[in-house]
């Protein structure tokens, strides 16, 4: 597993992306929850992939959608 922080440049604002790697023995849902639980205003992207069944996926976590406009 890893864990970068990125901070942009303009706004000092900080994100996090975790990247689970296929070997990882951890589920990625529980690693949202405690994400989000320790750092409930902070976003983040989580990818993972698992090769049982093919399943792929990305989470954000905090994404606040209230906002968009559309058109």
């Amino acid at each position: 597993m890893e864990i970068k922080e990125n901070t942009h440049p303009l706004t000092k604002g900080k994100t996090y992306s975790i990247i689970i790697k296929q070997d990882d023995d951890v589920e990625p849902y529980d690693i949202a929850e405690s994400f989000k639980k320790q750092y409930p205003k902070c976003l983040c992207a989580l990818t993972f992939t698992k090769i049982k069944q093919i399943e792929i996926g990305i989470l954000l976590i905090g994404l606040n959608l209230k906002g968009i406009k559309n058109g």
